[in-house]
Parts: C-alpha cells; sequence; structure tokens
C-alpha cells in the first residue's frame, strides 16, 4: 500500500499494457444455522476506518464472515446471492491489509468488466482517499498485460499482499493472473466473492482457500426468476431479434409487473430507444404530463410514463428521469446493462432484453457477473418482500441461464482455447524453462482441476493431444508448443527455455502465434496497401470482428466508395475485407455516417476503434 493522495488506480487504456490447499469441506449456512453468529461486530473495527462503511450494523452475512476476513490472512472464497453486500466482505479484507501491512504493499481488485471497476475505483476513492491508501483496480484483461514481463519487475510482483477477486469473470486472462500471482508470490491472499456455483471445492483448491457457502434465503428479497429462449424461426439477424422481443415487452409487463415499477434492461443505446418507441405506442392513450427535456424522442416517452436513461442523455435528463422513477411518476424505465452498476432504482420487476450487450465495440454474450448485477435490481428494499425478473434469450443460451439463476452454472476453464498464447508470456517469466516446470504451471491452472473431472468438455484440448493418459497428454503437449516457437525463433531451447528478441516483441504486443507466423514469414514492405493487407489478416480478428448480417450492406457500400484508397475490386468476402475496409474509414475520407446515422453505423463505429487499437498492436510488432 502506498500512501498517495491519488489512491486508486483504474488500470484500463491500452497504453498501460504496452508500456505487464489444503480443501476443506464445503458448508453452506442458512438462517437457522446459528453457530457462527456473533454480535455486530463494528465496534472492533478502529474508529479511523469506521467511515468506509456507510452503515452502523452488519447484516448476517457480513457479521458471521467477519471473523475470517478481518482476523485471519487466510485465502477464502465466498458463494452469496446476488445483493447480500458482498462489497463490504471485501473492504473489510481491505482494512485489515491497510492496518497490518508497510506502505509498501499493494493491494490489487479485480472484476469482469470495466464498468465496474470504474464503480469501485470511484467508491473506494471517497472511502480510502482520506486515509491516503493504494489499491489497483482493474480488468484481468488489462492485468494480464501488465505481467506478462514481471520477472523484470519482480520487486512488484512480491509487494502484492491481498489479490480480490469478483467471480464470474469471462475468459482466460483471470485464470492466468491467478496461477501468475500464485508462482510468483506464494504468500498473497486471495479474496474472491461469487454468486452461487456448484462446484465451490474446485475453485477453492485452485486458490487453496477455505470456502463459505451461503444460501438463497440470505437473499432480503426473493427473486422470481424466468429464462425465456426465443427460437431461430422468429428472427434472422440481431437486429430482428431486438426488434422481436420489443414486440413481446408490453405483454411481459402486464403479465409480471402486477402494476408495479419496471426496469428494462437493453443491450446497446438504439436498442433502449427502440424499446421505449415500441411501449410508447402502446400506452398512446395515457397522459402523465409534459416535462422540460432536451432529448425530443425521451419528452414524447415521458409524457406516457416511459422513460429511458443512458449515457447519451445530458446529465439534466438523467436526474429528471432518475427522480421520476424514483417517485413513481413513470412506472417504466429503460436503460443499458453498463448503468446497472450505477443506477441504483430498483424496481419489483426487471426485464433483460437479450443477453448480448457491447464489449469493446462489438456484439457478444453478456457477462454472468452482470446479468446477475441487473437480477440483483429487481425488488424494492423496504417495499416488498419479492421481485421478478425475466430474461429474454435465444433458445441456445436459455439453458446457461436457466443454470445459472438457480445456481447450478458449474465454473469450467477457459485456458484451453489459448495456451499457446500464455505459454510463451510464462517461459518470459522463467516460470516455464522445461518440461517439468511446464507440469507444474499447468498442474497450478484451473484447467487442470476440471479437466481431470470433466474431460468431455476439453474436446478440442483432448483432440489436439490424442492421448487417452491426462500425464503423456502433458508431455506432448510441452512438446508441440515447444516445437511451435522454436521454430520460428521465438523461443531458444538449449540448454533451457528462454525467450528470443523476437519473441519479446511478440509478447510484449500480445500477439497470437499465427499472426507473428505471418508477419515473420512476409516479404519486406514498403507499400501502405501492403502493410494494410498484413494487419488485416490478423488471427486476433477472426473470431471478435467477423462479418455480421446486419453489417454487410453497409460494409459493402463503403468498399466501393469512390474515396476508398484500396478498393480491392469492392469485395467483402473474408473478415480480413471488413477489417481493410473499416482501418481505411476511420483512418481516410470516407464517412461511416454519410448514409446515416443508427444503430448499425454506430455499432460499426465503435467497433472500429476496438479494431484500430489490435492494428495498432500487430503494426508496431511488425515495426519492431
Amino acid at each position: 500500500m502506498t500512501k498517495e493522495q491519488d489512491s486508486f488506480e483504474l488500470y484500463g487504456s491500452d497504453d498501460d499494457i504496452f508500456t505487464q490447499l489444503d480443501q476443506d469441506a464445503i458448508f453452506t449456512l442458512d438462517p437457522t444455522h446459528g453457530s457462527d453468529r456473533t454480535s455486530n461486530p463494528m465496534d472492533r473495527i478502529p474508529k479511523a476506518f469506521r467511515t468506509v462503511f456507510n452503515f452502523k450494523t452488519f447484516n448476517e452475512i457480513q457479521a458471521i464472515a467477519f471473523d475470517r476476513l478481518f482476523t485471519k490472512d487466510q485465502s477464502i472464497v465466498i458463494s452469496a446471492p446476488t445483493g447480500t453486500g458482498k462489497s463490504a466482505l471485501l473492504e473489510l479484507a481491505m482494512v485489515r491489509c491497510f492496518m497490518t501491512s508497510s506502505l509498501s504493499v499493494r493491494m490489487v481488485y479485480m472484476a469482469p468488466t470495466k464498468a465496474l471497476c470504474a464503480q469501485k475505483a470511484e467508491a473506494w476513492n471517497l472511502k480510502f482517499k482520506p486515509l491516503g491508501y493504494l489499491c489497483n483496480v482493474t480488468t484481468p484483461e488489462v492485468w494480464a498485460g501488465l505481467t506478462r514481463c514481471w520477472k523484470e519487475h519482480a520487486d512488484l510482483a512480491q509487494s502484492v499482499k491481498l489479490f480480490m477477486v469478483l467471480r464470474q469473470s469471462r475468459g482466460a486472462d483471470l485464470e492466468v493472473c491467478v496461477s501468475r500471482i500464485q508462482n510468483m508470490n506464494p504468500l498473497v491472499r486471495f479474496v474472491a466473492v461469487s454468486a452461487i456455483i456448484p462446484n465451490m471445492d474446485d475453485v477453492c483448491q485452485w486458490l487453496n482457500a477455505t470456502p463459505l457457502t451461503f444460501s438463497e434465503d440470505y437473499r432480503s428479497i426473493k427473486v422470481q426468476s424466468i429464462v425465456c429462449g426465443v427460437e431461430k424461426k422468429h428472427y434472422f439477424s440481431m437486429a430482428s431479434f431486438d426488434k422481436y422481443l420489443d414486440s413481446k415487452l408490453f405483454q411481459i409487463i402486464q403479465q409480471h409487473s402486477d402494476g408495479k415499477p419496471v426496469i428494462v434492461f437493453c443491450p446497446t443505446r438504439a436498442s433502449v430507444e427502440s424499446a421505449c418507441a415500441t411501449l410508447e405506442s402502446k400506452l398512446a392513450k395515457r397522459r402523465v404530463s409534459d416535462f422540460q427535456v432536451n432529448h425530443p424522442q425521451l419528452k414524447k416517452c415521458l409524457s406516457h410514463g416511459i422513460g429511458f436513461h443512458h449515457a447519451g442523455l445530458d446529465a439534466n435528463d438523467r436526474r429528471l428521469v432518475e427522480t421520476l422513477f424514483r417517485n413513481q411518476t413513470i412506472r417504466i424505465v429503460a436503460t443499458t446493462p453498463t448503468l446497472a452498476t450505477g443506477f441504483n432504482l430498483p424496481a419489483f420487476l426487471v426485464i433483460i432484453k437479450s443477453t448480448v450487450s457491447y464489449q469493446e465495440g462489438f456484439l457478444e454474450e453478456a457477462c454472468d457477473v452482470d446479468v446477475l448485477q441487473m437480477i440483483g435490481r429487481a425488488g424494492r428494499p423496504g417495499l416488498e418482500a419479492a421481485g421478478r425478473a425475466v430474461i429474454l434469450t435465444t433458445d441456445d443460451k436459455q439453458k446457461h441461464y436457466k443454470d445459472l439463476v438457480t445456481c447450478n452454472s458449474v465454473v469450467e476453464s477457459s485456458l484451453h482455447h489459448c495456451l499457446s498464447d500464455h505459454f510463451l508470456s510464462e517461459i518470459r517469466n522463467e516460470c516455464i524453462c522445461d518440461e517439468g516446470t511446464f507440469i507444474k504451471w499447468f498442474k497450478s491452472s484451473f484447467l487442470y482441476l476440471r479437466l481431470k473431472k470433466n474431460p468431455t468438455h476439453y474436446l478440442l484440448l483432448n483432440n489436439r493431444l490424442g492421448s487417452t493418459s491426462l500425464e503423456a497428454s502433458l508431455h506432448q503437449l510441452f512438446t508441440k508448443e515447444t516445437k511451435r516457437f522454436t521454430k520460428y525463433g521465438l523461443v531458444k531451447k538449449e540448454p533451457r527455455l528462454t525467450i528470443s528478441d523476437l519473441g519479446i516483441v511478440m509478447d510484449t504486443y500480445g500477439i497470437k502465434l499465427d499472426t507473428m507466423i505471418h508477419i515473420l514469414n512476409a516479404l519486406p514492405m514498403q507499400s501502405m496497401s501492403a502493410v494494410l493487407n498484413l494487419v488485416s489478416q490478423g488471427e486476433e480478428f477472426k473470431m471478435a470482428h467477423a462479418i455480421r448480417i446486419g453489417q454487410k450492406k453497409l460494409l459493402t457500400t463503403m468498399a466501393n466508395h469512390i474515396d476508398l484508397k484500396f478498393p480491392n475490386g469492392g469485395k467483402l468476402n473474408v473478415t480480413a475485407d471488413k477489417i481493410a475496409v473499416t482501418i481505411q474509414c476511420l483512418v481516410g475520407k470516407v464517412n461511416i455516417f454519410e448514409h446515416g446515422k443508427n444503430a448499425t453505423t454506430t455499432g460499426l463505429l465503435a467497433e472500429g476503434f476496438a479494431i484500430l487499437k489490435i492494428a495498432r498492436r500487430i503494426n508496431r510488432c511488425k515495426r519492431d
């Protein structure tokens, strides 16, 4: 912890990246179990730190967990329902760290989305800045990038004493970050909080932590969750899917709201306004009042008792919507999921209109923790004993969300999808230097635990290896990865594995192996057209930025634009064509909004900025 005026650091920009058990039996506490109950322990906290907690009395969960968090340094995984005060549990661990550590010690808080990180950074800055302490608030993706070369900053790794994790993080980066800090600093304390999951024992074994699980009975407001899967026959694209869901909103509200306040979470600003326009047409005969607002569609909706709330509104309009909803002048509000953490206005009914959302400029399935945050808005403390949530998703995702809301969603690893991406980083950190250290590193991963218990889930990895024995599979995996990296001069093999200068460049910019091979095999380039073609072929684009049905017409128009410097015959057949066209439009003379501003053009512009960030990395790697 460093005593500084700017006490909480939010890691999140790309420039930050390119500058690093004993297994205990699980037990579940329910409200009838009183052996762990204590009197409220707030008076045991030094007065200087009591201001951290914006209440005078800990709730039942917080009181039960108090001793484990505040009087001990053992790692712990706490599983509890949404809306039960888990943030205060993290703050108890932080206060202990502040009280027992030297000023050079650091803490890290990791959450799956930038929105959650920004919220925590702001809240904790207000609470802890007067005390002068520092915490690094980050997403797994950013921290994985920052710690690629931790061997070169060993002192920083050793200074981390408390590592806090909000579970339900997406992808393999969380696994990599945890395994990396475990290998470099075995004394670090992990405090992980999550919704209820059935395989808590695996998470605890991985973190060498003790479990503490609270049942749904601890939720002060009981929430009935309904998951509706829409069959493919009702839509042909995500745009038509969104319109189809709009057509069902009024019926859902009539059926499930009981005449009480409703929040509708929508994936984009355009989707928010589309939902309100559809509802407004159903309520056209209802008149509330006229309000002075700047947004013309909002003014029309408010007059019929409907509001919307997103970052595109000015601050005065947003405050008015909040006030009108709070005093029930309007009964329905639509908003985006990025505001689920900051839009502190609970309702009786929450509708999640589609489980996709924009992440880094493109649509993808929502993070589980975001969905749980939205569900957590259902029910009004002090006014209701219950709430309802309706989740609208595609039929292929219906089972996943049913498992999530019924606490049957088993946590699996994602590391098998990108082992090669992280193999080189661990060689650079000297965590892997031969087959023995590779096997040790692999066995420290969450993937290894789940591979033993649920091998059929990891068919991709099994198919690559083709061996029936897990130990033999690890030998094959090490041999294959080593051959691939040594073949292209990215790793030196004798007498032990070390990273080459080329490998350092690849790792620094987070380049995928297939992209690096393409760069190494390319001829010396003099023309801008050749560089654009090379960058557009990057493996990094193929999954996340493929051509979508709703974009093809717009992209084809742009590909044939007279001002496009390298038109490539107007072709638009593969992802690389889309990338080349999008880059040229953003850095050239083609205006994406030339034929109008709508959800497709706005979405492509946002995605284009994410594409430019990746393109910059590939170009820098080629240059260096």
